[in-house]
């Protein structure tokens, strides 16, 4: 959900937004801020097992459920706030145009009111390791190295309280330093946008000329420095959108992958 100005995580998660959200949920509603998962697995081509992140985190945390249950008043606020995973959109601010973002969609300006700042992004860190929080997941909500420094900080306080952390990037905007630091800080996993295994195809859908060969030299740059520096970390690997533009050259974007430094 989305947090307030200073809010903190524990506050948040008994708020009455988040009560109603789970009661509504709990009652069985398809509840607006699930909107665009449930748009998802209504157009997938598998109806048995529909694609969504909704689905995805109900398969992860099945086996919990009887906690979660257990844990949950009767009003629906939490006995205590356990969070064992936080997948982190923090910004809505992005260099590119991609042609499948839901940003695209939007009529006129993107919200932007939803932004956190950098000091309550460091407090966020702080409540959640105090929670016990075992993951993050770093994907910005547009791009996180739109605001490169404070997000390089943020991750560095995720190590530094000894929890795992996954970036997803599109890459651009990774300069050399940026990548020296994310492999030194012994940062997990980076997951780079790679949508072609060529420019042509990649920077259409990008929507911006040239983002293939900066991508495709950062995950160069985080092979080089991982062996320069002697670290198995980061696992590096790519993200693609099965599109009508490359579905028929995953070998190709599989080859492509090897060639500059993923792990596959």
């Amino acid at each position: 959900g989305k947090l307030k100005k200073g809010e903190k995580l524990t506050d948040h998660h008994n708020s009455s937004t988040a009560k109603d959200v789970r009661k509504r949920m709990w009652n069985g509603e398809k509840i607006a801020e699930c909107a665009e998962c449930w748009y998802r697995e209504k157009v997938s081509t598998n109806q048995e097992n529909p694609s969504s992140y909704r689905n995805q985190l109900n398969t992860r945390f099945s086996e919990h459920i009887d906690e979660i249950v257990e844990n949950t008043n009767e009003d629906f606020s939490l006995k205590e706030v356990k969070l064992k995973m936080i997948d982190l959109r923090f910004d809505n601010k992005c260099n590119l145009k991609c042609k499948f973002c839901w940003q695209t969609t939007v009529k006129g300006e993107v919200d932007r009111s939803t932004e956190i700042s950098y000091e309550n992004l460091l407090q966020i860190v702080e409540d959640a390791a105090k929670l016990n929080v075992k993951e993050w997941i770093v994907s910005g909500g547009g791009e996180p190295f739109y605001r490169g420094k404070e997000t390089l900080g943020m991750m560095e306080l995720i190590k530094k309280k000894k929890m795992w952390g996954q970036l997803t990037t599109n890459g651009s905007l990774l300069t050399e330093e940026y990548i020296k630091k994310i492999v030194k800080m012994g940062w997990d996993q980076v997951q780079i946008s790679l949508d072609g295994p060529t420019a042509e195809v990649h920077d259409f859908i990008r929507s911006v000329p040239g983002t293939f060969k900066i991508a495709t030299k950062a995950a160069k740059l985080f092979s080089f420095y991982r062996k320069k520096y002697m670290k198995k970390k980061p696992y590096l690997g790519f993200n693609t959108c099965i599109t009508r533009h490359v579905h028929d050259k995953m070998c190709d974007m599989i080859k492509l992958g090897k060639e500059v430094g993923f792990d596959l």
